[in-house]
Protein backbone atom coordinates (compact mmCIF):
# COMPACT_ATOMS: atom_id res chain seq x y z
CA UNK A 1 0.00 0.00 0.00
CA UNK A 2 0.99 3.37 -0.58
CA UNK A 3 0.90 6.74 1.56
CA UNK A 4 0.93 10.27 -0.16
CA UNK A 5 2.55 13.09 2.00
CA UNK A 6 2.49 16.81 2.23
CA UNK A 7 3.52 19.32 4.27
CA UNK A 8 3.10 23.20 4.52
CA UNK A 9 0.45 24.12 2.88
CA UNK A 10 0.03 27.19 3.88
CA UNK A 11 -3.26 28.40 2.22
CA UNK A 12 -2.50 27.64 -1.22
CA UNK A 13 -5.21 25.89 -3.48
CA UNK A 14 -2.84 25.15 -5.90
CA UNK A 15 -0.77 22.45 -3.57
CA UNK A 16 -4.29 21.35 -3.10
CA UNK A 17 -4.72 21.16 -6.69
CA UNK A 18 -1.39 18.79 -6.93
CA UNK A 19 -2.45 16.59 -4.15
CA UNK A 20 -5.86 15.92 -5.94
CA UNK A 21 -3.54 15.14 -8.86
CA UNK A 22 -1.86 12.92 -6.64
CA UNK A 23 -4.56 11.45 -5.14
CA UNK A 24 -6.36 10.46 -8.34
CA UNK A 25 -3.08 8.87 -9.19
CA UNK A 26 -3.23 6.34 -6.08
CA UNK A 27 -7.02 6.47 -5.30
CA UNK A 28 -6.90 4.11 -3.14
CA UNK A 29 -3.63 5.64 -1.07
CA UNK A 30 -4.35 7.19 2.34
CA UNK A 31 -3.04 10.95 2.31
CA UNK A 32 -1.17 12.31 5.89
CA UNK A 33 -1.01 15.95 6.22
CA UNK A 34 2.42 17.25 7.76
CA UNK A 35 1.38 20.47 9.09
CA UNK A 36 0.84 24.39 8.87
CA UNK A 37 -2.19 24.66 6.75
CA UNK A 38 -2.53 28.10 7.24
CA UNK A 39 -0.63 31.36 6.56
CA UNK A 40 1.54 32.89 3.35
CA UNK A 41 -1.94 32.34 0.86
CA UNK A 42 -5.05 33.70 0.79
CA UNK A 43 -6.88 30.00 1.25
CA UNK A 44 -6.29 29.19 4.34
CA UNK A 45 -10.20 28.66 5.24
CA UNK A 46 -10.72 26.73 2.13
CA UNK A 47 -7.24 24.47 2.60
CA UNK A 48 -8.36 23.42 6.28
CA UNK A 49 -12.38 22.81 5.30
CA UNK A 50 -10.73 20.64 2.21
CA UNK A 51 -8.69 18.50 5.15
CA UNK A 52 -11.32 18.26 7.61
CA UNK A 53 -13.39 16.75 5.08
CA UNK A 54 -10.83 14.22 4.15
CA UNK A 55 -10.04 13.22 7.81
CA UNK A 56 -13.74 12.92 8.98
CA UNK A 57 -14.22 10.32 5.62
CA UNK A 58 -11.18 8.22 6.85
CA UNK A 59 -9.27 9.33 3.58
CA UNK A 60 -6.48 10.87 5.42
CA UNK A 61 -4.95 11.93 8.96
CA UNK A 62 -3.64 15.55 9.70
CA UNK A 63 -0.75 16.34 12.66
CA UNK A 64 -0.20 19.95 13.88
CA UNK A 65 2.10 21.92 12.53
CA UNK A 66 3.31 25.34 14.25
CA UNK A 67 1.29 28.29 12.61
CA UNK A 68 -1.75 25.60 13.30
CA UNK A 69 -1.08 25.85 16.56
CA UNK A 70 -0.63 29.68 16.73
CA UNK A 71 -4.04 30.17 14.98
CA UNK A 72 -5.36 27.81 18.08
CA UNK A 73 -3.57 30.23 20.74
CA UNK A 74 -4.98 33.11 18.92
CA UNK A 75 -8.46 31.59 19.26
CA UNK A 76 -8.29 30.72 23.09
CA UNK A 77 -6.79 33.42 24.41
CA UNK A 78 -4.98 35.85 22.43
CA UNK A 79 -2.03 35.70 24.02
CA UNK A 80 0.70 35.09 21.11
CA UNK A 81 -1.04 37.81 18.71
CA UNK A 82 2.06 39.71 18.00
CA UNK A 83 4.36 36.14 17.21
CA UNK A 84 1.46 34.87 14.74
CA UNK A 85 1.20 38.18 13.38
CA UNK A 86 4.96 38.66 12.51
CA UNK A 87 4.31 35.16 10.88
CA UNK A 88 1.10 35.88 8.95
CA UNK A 89 -1.37 35.62 10.93
CA UNK A 90 -2.52 39.04 10.51
CA UNK A 91 -3.19 38.41 6.37
CA UNK A 92 -4.96 34.86 7.41
CA UNK A 93 -7.56 36.68 9.71
CA UNK A 94 -7.98 39.05 7.47
CA UNK A 95 -8.64 36.53 4.56
CA UNK A 96 -10.88 34.10 6.83
CA UNK A 97 -13.20 36.73 7.90
CA UNK A 98 -13.57 38.58 4.41
CA UNK A 99 -14.44 34.61 2.81
CA UNK A 100 -17.24 33.88 6.57
CA UNK A 101 -18.47 37.57 6.58
CA UNK A 102 -17.63 39.33 3.47
CA UNK A 103 -16.32 42.30 5.22
CA UNK A 104 -13.58 43.58 5.42
CA UNK A 105 -12.09 44.09 8.49
CA UNK A 106 -8.50 45.54 10.52
CA UNK A 107 -7.32 42.08 11.45
CA UNK A 108 -5.46 43.16 14.61
CA UNK A 109 -9.68 44.28 15.54
CA UNK A 110 -11.22 42.93 18.64
CA UNK A 111 -14.24 42.84 15.68
CA UNK A 112 -11.61 40.56 13.67
CA UNK A 113 -11.28 38.14 16.30
CA UNK A 114 -14.63 38.15 17.74
CA UNK A 115 -15.81 36.97 13.88
CA UNK A 116 -13.57 34.07 13.65
CA UNK A 117 -14.33 32.82 17.06
CA UNK A 118 -18.01 32.80 16.17
CA UNK A 119 -17.25 31.54 12.85
CA UNK A 120 -14.70 29.26 13.30
CA UNK A 121 -15.35 27.39 16.29
CA UNK A 122 -15.00 23.96 14.35
CA UNK A 123 -12.09 24.73 12.86
CA UNK A 124 -10.04 25.11 16.34
CA UNK A 125 -11.92 21.87 17.66
CA UNK A 126 -10.28 20.48 14.67
CA UNK A 127 -7.03 21.65 15.36
CA UNK A 128 -7.58 20.67 19.23
CA UNK A 129 -6.96 17.40 18.85
CA UNK A 130 -4.52 16.87 15.96
CA UNK A 131 -1.71 14.81 17.57
CA UNK A 132 2.34 15.85 16.91
CA UNK A 133 2.71 12.30 15.34
CA UNK A 134 1.11 9.91 12.83
CA UNK A 135 2.71 6.80 13.01
CA UNK A 136 1.76 4.72 9.02
CA UNK A 137 3.14 1.68 8.32
CA UNK A 138 7.08 1.90 8.38
CA UNK A 139 6.72 5.47 8.44
CA UNK A 140 6.64 8.30 11.65
CA UNK A 141 5.36 11.35 10.24
CA UNK A 142 5.66 14.67 12.27
CA UNK A 143 5.89 18.20 11.40
CA UNK A 144 9.05 19.91 12.51
CA UNK A 145 11.08 16.46 14.42
CA UNK A 146 12.69 14.98 17.60
CA UNK A 147 14.67 16.55 18.81
CA UNK A 148 17.81 13.86 17.79
CA UNK A 149 20.25 15.38 20.81
CA UNK A 150 18.22 13.65 23.82
CA UNK A 151 18.47 10.07 24.89
CA UNK A 152 15.23 8.82 24.34
CA UNK A 153 13.82 11.10 21.36
CA UNK A 154 10.77 9.49 21.31
CA UNK A 155 9.59 9.89 25.05
CA UNK A 156 11.80 13.15 25.40
CA UNK A 157 10.96 15.54 22.90
CA UNK A 158 8.38 17.71 24.03
CA UNK A 159 5.05 18.75 22.30
CA UNK A 160 6.56 22.49 21.50
CA UNK A 161 9.60 20.71 19.70
CA UNK A 162 7.60 18.71 17.82
CA UNK A 163 6.04 21.39 16.06
CA UNK A 164 9.18 24.00 16.39
CA UNK A 165 12.61 21.82 16.35
CA UNK A 166 15.20 22.69 13.59
CA UNK A 167 18.99 22.16 14.30
CA UNK A 168 18.54 20.09 16.77
CA UNK A 169 16.94 17.64 14.65
CA UNK A 170 18.35 17.96 11.40
CA UNK A 171 22.23 18.17 12.20
CA UNK A 172 24.39 16.45 14.98
CA UNK A 173 24.99 17.57 18.30
CA UNK A 174 28.11 19.29 17.18
CA UNK A 175 27.47 22.23 16.12
CA UNK A 176 30.74 23.26 14.54
CA UNK A 177 29.56 22.13 11.27
CA UNK A 178 26.98 21.70 9.23
CA UNK A 179 26.84 17.28 9.73
CA UNK A 180 23.46 15.37 9.42
CA UNK A 181 22.13 13.53 11.93
CA UNK A 182 21.58 9.89 11.62
CA UNK A 183 18.34 8.05 12.38
CA UNK A 184 17.87 6.39 15.76
CA UNK A 185 14.54 4.71 15.10
CA UNK A 186 13.64 1.96 12.82
CA UNK A 187 11.05 4.05 10.76
CA UNK A 188 11.20 6.34 8.20
CA UNK A 189 11.03 9.62 9.23
CA UNK A 190 9.05 12.51 6.90
CA UNK A 191 8.99 16.01 8.21
CA UNK A 192 8.10 19.34 6.57
CA UNK A 193 8.86 22.82 8.54
CA UNK A 194 12.01 23.72 7.67
CA UNK A 195 11.99 24.55 3.43
CA UNK A 196 14.51 22.14 1.73
CA UNK A 197 16.62 24.77 0.58
CA UNK A 198 17.90 26.18 3.67
CA UNK A 199 18.87 22.55 4.54
CA UNK A 200 22.58 21.87 3.79
CA UNK A 201 25.04 20.09 5.31
CA UNK A 202 27.04 16.95 4.51
CA UNK A 203 27.16 13.04 6.04
CA UNK A 204 29.39 12.00 9.30
CA UNK A 205 32.31 10.61 7.97
CA UNK A 206 31.75 12.11 3.70
CA UNK A 207 33.19 15.35 2.89
CA UNK A 208 30.74 16.05 -0.25
CA UNK A 209 28.50 19.12 0.73
CA UNK A 210 24.99 19.23 -0.08
CA UNK A 211 23.37 22.22 -0.95
CA UNK A 212 20.03 23.11 -2.92
CA UNK A 213 20.24 26.63 -3.56
CA UNK A 214 17.15 28.69 -2.07
CA UNK A 215 14.26 29.46 -3.38
CA UNK A 216 14.70 25.60 -5.05
CA UNK A 217 12.94 23.45 -2.41
CA UNK A 218 12.99 19.63 -3.29
CA UNK A 219 12.27 16.63 -1.69
CA UNK A 220 15.78 16.29 0.57
CA UNK A 221 16.61 12.95 1.48
CA UNK A 222 18.86 11.81 4.63
CA UNK A 223 19.84 8.30 4.11
CA UNK A 224 22.95 6.89 6.15
CA UNK A 225 24.07 3.08 5.44
CA UNK A 226 21.86 0.55 7.32
CA UNK A 227 19.52 3.29 8.58
CA UNK A 228 16.19 4.05 7.78
CA UNK A 229 15.82 7.58 5.78
CA UNK A 230 14.75 10.89 6.84
CA UNK A 231 12.74 12.79 4.44
CA UNK A 232 12.24 16.66 4.47
CA UNK A 233 8.76 17.65 2.34
CA UNK A 234 8.63 21.18 2.91
CA UNK A 235 8.54 22.84 -0.50
CA UNK A 236 8.70 26.39 0.25
CA UNK A 237 5.43 27.61 0.11
CA UNK A 238 5.36 29.98 3.24
CA UNK A 239 8.65 31.40 1.22
CA UNK A 240 7.11 33.78 -1.26
CA UNK A 241 8.15 32.91 -4.33
CA UNK A 242 4.97 32.22 -5.97
CA UNK A 243 7.11 29.09 -8.20
CA UNK A 244 7.09 27.42 -4.41
CA UNK A 245 3.96 25.68 -4.51
CA UNK A 246 4.91 22.15 -2.68
CA UNK A 247 5.69 18.97 -2.63
CA UNK A 248 3.57 15.97 -3.02
CA UNK A 249 5.60 13.21 -2.24
CA UNK A 250 4.14 9.01 -2.00
CA UNK A 251 5.86 6.36 0.21
CA UNK A 252 5.66 2.54 0.21
CA UNK A 253 4.26 1.80 3.69
CA UNK A 254 6.46 -1.37 4.02
CA UNK A 255 9.34 -0.21 2.93
CA UNK A 256 9.45 3.34 4.07
CA UNK A 257 10.39 4.69 0.98
CA UNK A 258 9.46 7.07 -1.86
CA UNK A 259 8.48 6.05 -4.92
CA UNK A 260 6.57 8.93 -6.26
CA UNK A 261 6.42 12.73 -6.14
CA UNK A 262 5.17 16.14 -7.01
CA UNK A 263 8.02 18.74 -7.12
CA UNK A 264 7.65 22.41 -8.11
CA UNK A 265 10.48 24.37 -8.44
CA UNK A 266 13.08 21.83 -8.27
Amino acid sequence: MTVIAVSDIHGSMTVMGHLRRMQAKYPDAVTVFCGDYIDGHPHSAEVVRSIMRQVADGRAYAILGNHDQMLLDYLRDDVNRQAWFMNGGDKTVASMVHAATGKDMPPESDASRHAMIDKYTDMGEFIAQLPTMCVYGKIIFIHAGFDLSKADPLRDTSAVDRIWIREDYIYRNDRSEPIFAHNPFDYTLVSGHTPTGLIKGRYDGDETYIETKFPKCPILAVHYDGESPRYFIDGGVHSGYKENQGNIAVFDEETGLLLDSLQTNI
